[in-house]
This record gives C-alpha cells, sequence and structure tokens, in this order.
C-alpha cells in the first residue's frame, strides 16, 4: 500500500535521508507530513505535504522486533 494513511508505519525514500522507516501522521491544518520515530534515539521529520521528492515504498506489513 503506498498512500500515505496517518498512524501507519512506512518505509520512504527521501532526498537526503535515504531510505527510512517512520510512522506517518498526516497534518492537513498546516499541509505538513509528519514523520515520527517510535525509537526516541531517532529523529522525527516534519515534511511539506506536497513533497514531490518523497517516494513511499511501502506500507509495513511486519516486523520482526517490537516496536
Amino acid at each position: 500500500d503506498l498512500r500515505l494513511r496517518s498512524g501507519e508505519i512506512y518505509a520512504l525514500d527521501i532526498p537526503g535521508e535515504g531510505l527510512v522507516i517512520k510512522r506517518v501522521n498526516r497534518d492537513l491544518e498546516n499541509q505538513r507530513l509528519e514523520l515520527g520515530a517510535d525509537n526516541p534515539l531517532h529523529k522525527s521529520l516534519s515534511l511539506p505535504l506536497d513533497n514531490p521528492g518523497l517516494t513511499s515504498i511501502g506500507k509495513a506489513a511486519w516486523v520482526i522486533q517490537e516496536l
């Protein structure tokens, strides 16, 4: 599933960052895409909602460890 839905975890290709796994939250009021990290050691990102460089690789379906 490539459509970004709030609360779900996705693999994303972000220019300057590379491939990341982030929890997506769509902030429609501020036209931002908030990409959160479940691990506090990793930073969260905030991008414009219409970010043309962002590529969704797919929704995470299974993980091998507890998040």
